[in-house]
């Protein structure tokens, strides 16, 4: 998947090498947004509570595999069970690798609050 760490599952368009009509890219696009809000939240929010909430919704809706999801999977012309499977995992693996980078980052700011109490 090029969209998102070259993990071979985002790309709405290389899921399959038969060629697809744009609506079935526009359904992709939805998989790939929820995904992304899966892992990100909304990224167009700015309050901390509205991007966990999208991130909230996006798994339920993910995990789900409710009747919306199994359509707009079947829209995609995608197979629902494996595009969930697949999602979930990927939603793992980089939530986790978030949380990795985070912890083992110097939190900002820390250098100069150093340099300030040196003078």
């Amino acid at each position: 998947m090029s969209y998102v760490g070259g993990a071979g599952l985002l790309d709405p368009c290389d899921l399959t090498d038969a060629p697809i009509s744009p609506e079935q890219r526009l359904f992709r696009h939805i998989i790939l947004n929820a995904v992304l809000d899966a892992i990100y939240g909304a990224t167009t929010c700015t309050r901390p509570e509205a991007v966990e909430r999208a991130r909230e919704e996006a798994m339920r809706w993910l995990v789900s595999g409710g009747e919306d999801f199994r359509t707009v999977c079947e829209c995609a012309n995608l197979e629902p069970t494996t595009v969930r499977d697949r999602a979930l995992e990927y939603v793992a693996r980089e939530r986790h690798a978030r949380l990795t980078s985070k912890m083992q980052r110097p939190r900002i700011g820390a250098h100069t609050e150093r340099a300030k109490d040196r003078r």
